[in-house]
């Protein structure tokens, strides 16, 4: 039962991570390799898109 809370936990601060990550104010061209990266790797371009998305993008 520890097992399931810890990797709960560590999901959301990761999550967490991810939008202070977002959020924060970065020069313009450091945010857009950071969004370029997002968009053309394999699994953070599932997980923004499932995340922002109203339906679920089949690849």
């Amino acid at each position: 039962m520890t097992l399931y809370y810890s990797l709960t936990f560590l999901l959301l601060v990761a999550e967490m991570a991810l939008f202070m990550l977002l959020i924060v104010p970065l020069p313009f061209t450091i945010r857009r390799k950071m969004f370029t990266f997002m968009s053309a790797a394999l699994f953070p371009s599932i997980s923004t898109r499932s995340l922002f998305s109203t339906a679920p993008k089949v690849l």
